[in-house]
């Protein structure tokens, strides 16, 4: 971070990041350098559109099951990607060469621009949150009651034909 001073807490590090400066940079990479808590974030938000997919295909029969799957997962990553960043931030003088490297992309030249790399496990886990909340929004909405397939009525109908 070139030698500048140090936000006061982890909110106002949060709080000053400059996402553009995500345009310019490697997010799997710098996902990847936050450690484990970027990777198991990574994941999370993988099984959740996974999950979504199959309920909206109807692979998965439960709602119930379905949307706390969802919850479940979104929160998770919300507070994997919360702890995974405040670690990262507490551990800022040691652990800055290793989380801002400059083969995620270009280096930071301006603290706002540093405090965004250590940010990302939880914007990542913010975005997972949202995305899984509108996903179980939709599927509460437009997901009706009769969504299991009749497998024992489809096999009457095609012993009728």
């Amino acid at each position: 971070m070139t030698g500048s001073p140090e936000p006061a807490s982890f909110i106002d590090l949060v709080m000053s990041s400059d996402l553009r400066f995500y345009q310019e940079r490697a997010l799997g990479l710098d996902l990847y350098h936050s450690g484990y808590a970027g990777l198991i974030v990574f994941c999370l938000a993988i099984a959740s559109a996974t999950v979504f997919l199959l309920a909206i295909f109807h692979v998965i029969g439960s709602r119930k099951q379905t949307t706390l799957i969802l919850l479940g997962l979104g929160l998770l990553a919300f507070l994997i990607g919360l702890g995974g960043a405040y670690l990262n931030y507490r551990s800022l003088p040691d652990a800055e060469s290793t989380l801002i490297r400059e083969t995620a992309g270009t280096l930071p030249t301006v603290p706002e621009q540093a405090a965004a790399v250590i940010a990302l496990p939880l914007l990542c886990g913010v975005v997972t949150l949202c995305a899984d909340s509108i996903a179980f929004l939709y599927l509460a909405i437009f997901w009706g009651a009769g969504v299991r397939p009749d497998e024992p009525r489809r096999r009457k109908q095609q012993k009728r034909r």
